[in-house]
C-alpha cells in the first residue's frame, strides 16, 4: 500500500511540475505577444507623427510661396501704377 501511495505523489507531484511548467510558458509568451503589440503600436505612432509634421512642414512651405507671389504682385502692381 505505501509504495502505492508513494507513486501516487510522486505522479501527482510530475503532473504538478508540468502544469507550472506549462502555465510559465504561457506567461512568457503572452509577455513576448504584449511588447510585439506594443512596439508595433510605438512603431505605427511614429510614422504617423512624422508624416503629420511632413504635410505641416509642406502646409508652411506652400503658405510662404503664395506670400511670396503675393509680395511680387504687389510689388508689380506698385511699379506700374508708380510708372
Amino acid at each position: 500500500m505505501t509504495t502505492m501511495m508513494m507513486m501516487m505523489m510522486m505522479m501527482m507531484m510530475m503532473m504538478m511540475m508540468m502544469m507550472m511548467m506549462m502555465m510559465m510558458m504561457m506567461m512568457l509568451l503572452m509577455m513576448m505577444m504584449m511588447m510585439m503589440m506594443m512596439m508595433m503600436m510605438m512603431m505605427m505612432m511614429m510614422m504617423m507623427m512624422m508624416m503629420m509634421m511632413m504635410m505641416m512642414m509642406m502646409m508652411m512651405m506652400m503658405m510662404m510661396m503664395m506670400m511670396m507671389m503675393m509680395m511680387m504682385m504687389m510689388m508689380m502692381m506698385m511699379m506700374i501704377i508708380m510708372i
